[in-house]
């Protein structure tokens, strides 16, 4: 009796152990017991809208009061018992930092990101752009972001971006030039650049609309 009693106990006592562990972790994801996510959804919608900063938990840690990131609430099935949400998030996200061209699309219709081509002039007006885009030509580059608000929006055409924007997404030829602006705009603040490294010869293959 005495030995069953004690392998009971020891029982317990890993079991205990063990759920104090995974509520540590969850607490160490989720600080001040805010909200948890469960992330169901495709790498398309998280290069769209982004996946949130703290609070991402497995499937497994799932909590009573866990949100259900999905691709579309109306489609899912765990929506019909679980507090689900969809498109934008409502708290501070990151995005991953490559975009595909699907992503691209959907980012430029809904006027989500500030497309940066660094190509030259020449090149622009000899093979065209990607429409939303907007032209800051490597060679230029720092120079130009070292320019007064004023005086940028008049020579590029759109407002001189934050250092803080995390929807600064550069583009170029075949997409090596675009590292190179990375390089070039990094050490002034520009810490969040995405990429489209596919850049418009990936564009132009898969069909995109070209002016």
């Amino acid at each position: 009796m005495l030995p069953k009693l004690i392998t009971l106990l020891l029982v317990a006592g890993s079991s205990l152990a063990c759920n104090r562990v995974k509520k540590e972790q969850r607490e160490a994801r989720s600080p001040n017991n805010e909200v948890t996510y469960v992330d169901y959804r495709s790498d398309l919608q998280k290069e769209i809208y982004g996946v949130p900063l703290v609070g991402v938990i497995s499937i497994m840690d799932m909590e009573m009061n866990s949100v259900v990131l999905v691709n579309s609430v109306e489609k899912e099935e765990i929506c019909k018992n679980k507090d689900c949400k969809d498109g934008d998030l409502g708290t501070e996200v990151e995005y991953p930092q490559d975009v595909s061209f699907e992503a691209l699309q959907v980012l430029l219709e809904e006027n989500r990101i500030v497309l940066i081509d660094v190509r030259n002039r020449t090149e622009l007006q000899e093979v065209g752009r990607i429409p939303g885009s907007v032209n800051v030509p490597l060679h230029e580059i720092p120079d130009a972001f070292y320019m007064e608000p004023e005086l940028f929006k008049e020579k590029y055409e759109f407002d001189l971006p934050s250092k803080e924007d995390m929807n600064l997404v550069l583009t170029c030829r075949s997409g090596r030039r675009i590292l190179v602006a990375e390089e070039k705009m990094k050490p002034l603040g520009y810490k969040y650049l995405r990429f489209y490294r596919g850049s418009f010869n990936d564009w132009k293959e898969k069909g995109g609309d070209i002016l």
